[in-house]
C-alpha cells in the first residue's frame, strides 16, 4: 500500500480532531501568555475569557461549514462555495500567512523553553538553530505523511500537556489562597491597561484559532455524528478555555504586575509558563516544576509546528487543485502521498521568520490573517445557510432566525461582527501587520490574477485540477489528465483507447475520481477570417458525433472520465500546445499517421481538420508537458501495420 493509500484510508474521530486543535490552540498559551499579559496586565484572565468565547463562535462556524461541505481548505473552501474563487483565495492566502507565522512563533518559543534548561539554546544562534531543527523535524514528519501512530502520539502529547497544565493550575490555586488580590493588582481601566493596549491584547488572543483551520483541513476525513460534534465543541473548547483562563489567573498571582508592567512580558516573554512555575514555588520544588513545564512546553510547541504544517500542506493542496496557485508547488509524492515541495518551502519560510526571534512582530502578523479568515468563514456560513446549499442532514449550530427555508445563525452573525471589528483594530494598532500583512495579501491577489489570466482561467470562476494531476510518479500510468485531439478519422479510436488504457491502469477502489481524458476537436480557422467566424452546421455536427463516440470509447475503461470540448485555433499544432498548457494536462497523446491520411475524411471549409502528422514535430518541440506518440495497430486502408501490437514513444 502506498503512502497515498494510507492517508486516504484514515478517518478522524472526535478525540483525534480534538488533539489536533489542542496541540495548536493550547500550545499557543506557551507563547501567547507573555504577549497578552504585557498589554492586558491585570485584565489578562478576562482577555483569555473573551478569546475563549470568540473561539467557541468560530468553532461552531467552522464545524458547520466543514461538515456541510467536507472538503480540505477551511475558510478558503467555505468562501469558494459561498462567494467566488477570488474571495476563496484571499481567505486561503491569509491563512497561509497564519500557518507560517504560527510555525515560526512555536519554533522560536520552543527554543526559549529549552533555553531555560540550557541557556545557549535560548539566545542568538543557539535559538535560531534550535528553532530550525524543530521546523526540520516537522518537515520530515509531514512529508512522511499521516499514520495511526502519528494520531496516537498527538493524543498522548495533548493528554500529557493537559496533565502538566492541570498540575500548574492546582499548585496555583493553592498559591492563590491569600494571594488572590495579586491578580488584579494595579488595574486602572483606561490607564493600566490603556484602552488601546486592551484592544491590542484582544486581537493577540486569536493566535489560539489556528487549530480550527488545521482541523477544518481534515473535513473529508471526519468521522463524527451529532453527539460527537457536541462533545468536541463543548468538551474540547471548554477544556481549552478553562486552562487558558485558569493559567492566566495563576500567572498574574505568581508574576504580578508591578509599576504598570509584568515580567511575563519582558524577562519571561519567550518562556512565560516557566516564569509562572518558578514564581509559584521556591527551592527544589520550583526548579523541578519549572523543568517539567519547560520540557512539556518544548514538546507541545514542536507538536504545534507539525500540526500547523499539516494544515498548511492540506490548504496548499486545495489551492493548487482549484488553480489558485501553480499546481507544481503542491505536487504529491507517489510514495508518501503528501505535497512534499510545499512542505519544504513552508519549512524554509518558517525558519526565516523564526530567525530574528521577534515574537511580538510575528503575533501582530498572525492577528491580521486570522481576523480576515475568520470573518470570511463566518460570512460564508451565513450565506450558505441562507441559500440552503449545505449538505442535507449535516450538523447545524443552534440559535438561528429566519423564515421558511432560509435562516441566519446568530452565533455566526455575532462572530462575523466581532471578527470584522477586530480586523479593523489590527490595521489600526499593529503597524507591522498593517504594512506587511497588507502587502502579503495584495501581492498574493495580484499573483493570483496574473496566474489565472496566463492559464486562461476565469478570475472568479471555479476551476479544479484532477487529484491525479497533482500526484508525481515516474511511471507513465500516473497521468491524471490526458489531452487527445479528435480528428474525426479512423485513428480516433486508437488514440482514445491508448489514453483509456493509460488512464485506467491505476484506478482502484480507494480513488473516488479516476483520470480525465480531455477529448478536444480543434476547428482551424483561416487567417482571412476572424477567429469567431461562424462554422458550418455540417462541421459542427461532425465534431459532436466524433466527440460523443470518443467519450463512449474512453469511458469503457474503469475509473476514466472523458471531458469533451470544441476549440477554435489558427494552426492545429499551436492550438494543441496552447490548450494543453491552459488545461494543465499531464500528457498529450498523438498518432504518428501520415498527414494526408489523417485529413482524408475531413471536409473542406471553415473549421476543417488538418492532418496531425505534420504537426507532430511541432507539438513534440513546443509542448510544456509530456507527449506520447502512438503507432496505430492498423492503417487507414485496413491493413496491419509493421508490428502486431501498438508501439508507443514518449518525449519529454
Amino acid at each position: 500500500m502506498t503512502g497515498r493509500d494510507e492517508v486516504q484510508a484514515q478517518r478522524v474521530g472526535p478525540l483525534g480532531l480534538f488533539s489536533l486543535v489542542y496541540t495548536t490552540s493550547a500550545a499557543a498559551l506557551y507563547f501567547a501568555l507573555g504577549l497578552i499579559a504585557d498589554k492586558a496586565l491585570g485584565l489578562t484572565p478576562l482577555v483569555f475569557l473573551a478569546g475563549g468565547l470568540f473561539l467557541g463562535l468560530a468553532a461552531m462556524s467552522y464545524t458547520e461549514g466543514a461538515l456541510g461541505h467536507p472538503e480540505p481548505g477551511g475558510s478558503s473552501s467555505l468562501a469558494r462555495h459561498a462567494f467566488n474563487e477570488l474571495v476563496s483565495f484571499a481567505a486561503g492566502w491569509a491563512v497561509v500567512l497564519d500557518f507560517l507565522v504560527v510555525m515560526a512563533l512555536a519554533a522560536t518559543t520552543a527554543a526559549g523553553y529549552l533555553g531555560t534548561i540550557w541557556a545557549p539554546l535560548g539566545h542568538g544562534w543557539g535559538r535560531a538553530l534550535t528553532a530550525g531543527l524543530v521546523v526540520l523535524y516537522a518537515v520530515v514528519a509531514n512529508i512522511r505523511g499521516a499514520n495511526p501512530s502519528a494520531t496516537r502520539n498527538r493524543i498522548v502529547i495533548a493528554v500529557a500537556d493537559i496533565g502538566v497544565q492541570a498540575v500548574v493550575l492546582a499548585v496555583g490555586l493553592v498559591f492563590l489562597i491569600g494571594n488572590a488580590g495579586l491578580i488584579t493588582k494595579g488595574v486602572d481601566l483606561g490607564v493600566s491597561p490603556t484602552w488601546a493596549n486592551l484592544v491590542y491584547a484582544l486581537t493577540l488572543v486569536t493566535v489560539a484559532f489556528t487549530g480550527l483551520e488545521a482541523a477544518a483541513s481534515l473535513a473529508p476525513e471526519f468521522r463524527m455524528d451529532g453527539r460527537g460534534v457536541k462533545r468536541m465543541l463543548v468538551g474540547g473548547v471548554g477544556v481549552i478555555v478553562v486552562l487558558h483562563v485558569g493559567i492566566a489567573c495563576v500567572a498574574l498571582a505568581a508574576v504580578p504586575v508591578q509599576g504598570g508592567a509584568t515580567a511575563l512580558g519582558s524577562e519571561w516573554l519567550n518562556a512565560p509558563l516557566v516564569g509562572v512555575a518558578q514564581g509559584l514555588s521556591a527551592g527544589a520544588l520550583g526548579d523541578i516544576l519549572a523543568k517539567v513545564v519547560a520540557i512539556s512546553g518544548f514538546i507541545g510547541l514542536t507538536a504545534a509546528v507539525r500540526s500547523a504544517m499539516l494544515g498548511l500542506s492540506r490548504l496548499s493542496y486545495s489551492l493548487a487543485r482549484h488553480r489558485q496557485i501553480p499546481r507544481v508547488v503542491a505536487r504529491v509524492s507517489s510514495r508518501f502521498g503528501t505535497p512534499w515541495l510545499i512542505i519544504i518551502l513552508s519549512g524554509l519560510a518558517a525558519t526565516g521568520l523564526a530567525a530574528p526571534g521577534n515574537i511580538k512582530m510575528l503575533a501582530g502578523l498572525y492577528a491580521f490573517g486570522a481576523m480576515l479568515a475568520i470573518t470570511i468563514a463566518h460570512l460564508s456560513v451565513i450565506k450558505l445557510r441562507w441559500t440552503g446549499v449545505m449538505s442535507p442532514g449535516s450538523w447545524r449550530m443552534p440559535l438561528s432566525v429566519g423564515m421558511a427555508s432560509r435562516s441566519v445563525p446568530i452565533p455566526a452573525a455575532v462572530g462575523a461582527t466581532a471578527s470584522a471589528a477586530a480586523f479593523i483594530a489590527v490595521l489600526v494598532l499593529h503597524p507591522a501587520a498593517r504594512v506587511v500583512g497588507s502587502a502579503w495579501l495584495a501581492g498574493g491577489v495580484l499573483l493570483y490574477i496574473v496566474y489565472r489570466l496566463l492559464t486562461g482561467n476565469s478570475i472568479l470562476g471555479a476551476v479544479e485540477v484532477s487529484e491525479r494531476a497533482l500526484t508525481y510518479s515516474d511511471e507513465a500510468a500516473s497521468y491524471g489528465s490526458i489531452l487527445v485531439p479528435i480528428l474525426g478519422t479512423d485513428l480516433d479510436d486508437d488514440i482514445v483507447q491508448t489514453a483509456g488504457r493509460l488512464a485506467g491502469s491505476r484506478h482502484d477502489d480507494l480513488e473516488e475520481n479516476g483520470a480525465v481524458i480531455e477529448a478536444i476537436w480543434f476547428h482551424e480557422i483561416p487567417l482571412a477570417l476572424p477567429l469567431d467566424a461562424s462554422i458550418s452546421r455540417e462541421q459542427t455536427e461532425l465534431a459532436l458525433t466524433a466527440l460523443r463516440h470518443a467519450k463512449a470509447v474512453g469511458e469503457e475503461y474503469q475509473g476514466v472520465t472523458v471531458s469533451t470540448a470544441q476549440v477554435r485555433v489558427r494552426k492545429l499544432g499551436d492550438g494543441i500546445v496552447r490548450e494543453a498548457k491552459r488545461r494543465g494536462v499531464d500528457v498529450i497523446i498523438l498518432s504518428a499517421e501520415e498527414p494526408t491520411r489523417a485529413a482524408r475524411t475531413a471536409p473542406a471549409g471553415i473549421g476543417r481538420q488538418v492532418g496531425l502528422g505534420e504537426m507532430t514535430r511541432f507539438v513534440l518541440r513546443k509542448a510544456a508537458c509530456r507527449v506520447l506518440v502512438t503507432v496505430p495497430s492498423t492503417n487507414l486502408e485496413g491493413t496491419r501495420s509493421r508490428d502486431d501490437e501498438d508501439e508507443a514513444g514518449e518525449a519529454e
